[in-house]
């Protein structure tokens, strides 16, 4: 947790560390901006997901996944969330799986 300083602590990410008798420790290290300006938009579109699902705001998904480069049209964003809540339903909040396309 925390071990990029530009990304909230929570995010998850692969990062360095090291791995000996005692454990695991990670090693933080501050991103160099060109990676940050990959990683941080990819974050904040990973944790706008998840504050959707938690909330059950179908729209929010929507939204959220139609911001990222490689789906990028909301046609496509609520086909892939739909065929998403179809193969998961039996987890989701009410209010996603009521929710109409």
């Amino acid at each position: 947790i925390g071990q990029i300083p530009q990304l909230s602590p929570g995010a998850v990410v692969e990062t360095r560390g090291l791995l000996d008798a005692t454990g695991y420790r990670p090693l933080a290290s501050p991103m160099p901006r060109q990676i940050e300006a990959i990683v941080a938009p990819h974050v904040a579109r990973q944790e706008l997901l998840v504050e959707a699902g938690v909330e059950g705001d179908y729209n929010k998904a929507v939204a959220a996944l139609t911001s990222d480069p490689l789906v990028g049209r909301a046609d496509a964003a609520r086909d892939m969330l739909q065929e998403m809540v179809e193969g998961t339903r039996a987890w989701l909040p009410d209010s996603i799986n009521s929710a109409r396309r």
